[in-house]
């Protein structure tokens, strides 16, 4: 979404299905995970399939990889050459090549898939979302900051946003958050907590 006035501000909001997958074979296989990785559950939840301990001590190390290399593809700034830089990189095959993982993600891919579409669905028509726009809250931000007579600067954020349980949201650089599908639907909460975020680059 765009200021209609201008480009003044860009906000946009995705919930990539390469990261789904990725979230979905971590719960179904009951992968380990440490530090930022250690994201909530994915809500609704997944069935949980059977898998060798010894695969899923390694799949766990593998998957770690993988997620950042999916992330760093959806965190790239929205500048127009890194745009068309993160398209490209993100209609690869997000599938890891070789090893443990590659071969859990390839026996739950479709189970993967057809709920990642599910969920991707859900979000086009705003169904567990938030029941407002990020723009909204750009647009009351605005207001304020004419009345204190300083106009919003410059901006761009992009939102990512995952179907994880609880009220998840936190900053991977100045221009890239990643939100809760819970959380974004708590207006209060995440409005707060979007401002802050809005007072520091606008």
């Amino acid at each position: 979404m765009r200021n209609a006035r201008g480009d003044s501000w860009q906000i946009s909001v995705d919930l990539p299905a390469a990261l789904l997958v990725a979230l979905y074979v971590r719960d179904a296989a009951a992968l380990q995970h440490e530090g930022e990785l250690a994201l909530p559950p994915l809500e609704p939840a997944v069935p949980r399939v059977d898998v060798d301990p010894q695969q899923r001590a390694t799949a766990s190390q593998e998957w770690a990889d993988w997620w950042q290399r999916l992330m760093s593809a959806d965190s790239l700034t929205m500048t127009e050459g890194s745009m068309e830089e993160r398209r490209e990189m993100l209609s690869r095959d997000p599938r890891p090549a070789t090893g443990a993982l590659a071969r859990l993600v390839e026996r739950l891919f479709a189970d993967a898939h057809a709920w990642s579409t599910e969920r991707r669905l859900e979000h086009a028509n705003g169904v567990n979302g938030a029941r407002w726009s990020e723009g909204d809250a750009v647009r009351d931000f605005s207001r304020r900051k004419l009345i204190g007579h300083r106009p919003v600067r410059p901006f761009r954020l992009r939102i990512t946003e995952l179907p994880v349980s609880g009220s998840t949201g936190w900053r991977r650089s100045e221009q890239h958050v990643v939100v809760g599908t819970r959380f974004r639907g708590e207006r209060i909460a995440y409005q707060k907590w979007l401002n802050e975020i809005l007072c520091e680059i606008a």
